[in-house]
């Protein structure tokens, strides 16, 4: 029977030394990319959240010299947490390059709307594919709030 006192102890009997390797390029890769975007996003609440979920990551890099964190919840947490840094990351930059689309679109005259709607021909393409395997996220949407304090706090009050 083997016993494991640290996480790099455990990596060993797993894998050896590759598998020690393996494992610390990704988890510096990962906090290389957690700290990289919180020192650097723009958004500064959202670089903020980023900053503590640095924070939260990196003591539990630490805590895998003292014991193996990884193969506990807090290993989960761990890749959790990067997880959604990158998913937010790559939204934002969507939502960036939709915005910029849009800006483009409205300079162009033959996207003017089209008489009697509101949308212009590419904005009814983007509605169009809304939904679809280009923008699957795209139909994620919040209810409407029906009582009057939250309308007004979501800016929906008329």
């Amino acid at each position: 029977m083997l016993h494991a006192e640290i996480q790099m102890t455990g990596w060993a009997f797993d894998g050896g030394v590759v598998m020690i390797v393996i494992m610390f390029l990704a988890i510096g890769k990962l906090l290389y990319f957690i700290y990289r975007q919180a020192i650097t996003n723009t958004n500064l609440k959202l670089a903020y959240l980023v900053g503590i979920a640095f924070c939260s990551a990196a003591l539990v890099f630490g805590q895998s010299f003292a014991g193996p964190s990884f193969s506990t919840s807090v290993g989960v947490q761990f890749w959790f947490l990067g997880g959604c840094v990158f998913s937010i990351v790559k939204r934002q930059e969507h939502d960036r390059k939709m915005q910029a689309a849009r800006l483009e679109a409205e300079k162009d005259e033959d996207t003017r709307p089209i008489k009697g709607t509101e949308l212009s021909p590419l904005a009814s393409e983007m509605k169009k594919l809304q939904g679809s395997r280009q923008f699957p996220h795209s139909t994620i949407s919040m209810p409407e709030p029906k009582d009057p304090r939250f309308r007004k706090l979501f800016g929906k009050d008329k």
